[in-house]
């Protein structure tokens, strides 16, 4: 997709999500775990899916549809890691996926 913001001073901003999956342990190895990425293809780099959020969408709709769009699962299918801890008490606020790098450029 194509740069949202290409004012001076614009960010776009984006969103990601590691997928990860356990697979046990077959009696050589231990238990072991894998994550999903796939290649960019505009970077050539394998990273984990996402991209832009939407002028229409908040973190946690963008995230469903890249993820949907880039690997085929639905949110429905997949647990959140959320650090919890870092909340007051984790009901009355509004879970927003949690930033991990800011990249201006």
């Amino acid at each position: 997709m194509p740069h949202l913001h290409t004012q001076p001073h614009g960010h776009d901003v984006t969103i990601s999500a590691w997928i990860l999956r356990q697979f046990p342990s077959d009696g050589v190895r231990r238990r072991q775990w894998k994550a999903l990425v796939h290649k960019h293809r505009k970077m050539n780099l394998w990273i984990q899916p996402g991209g832009h959020v939407e002028h229409t969408e908040n973190p946690w709709q963008a995230l469903a549809h890249e993820l949907h769009e880039e690997t085929g699962y639905s949110i429905d299918q997949l647990s959140v890691l959320q650090p919890w801890d870092r909340l007051p008490d984790g009901i009355h606020d509004l879970m927003h996926p949690t930033p991990v790098l800011l990249n201006t450029h």
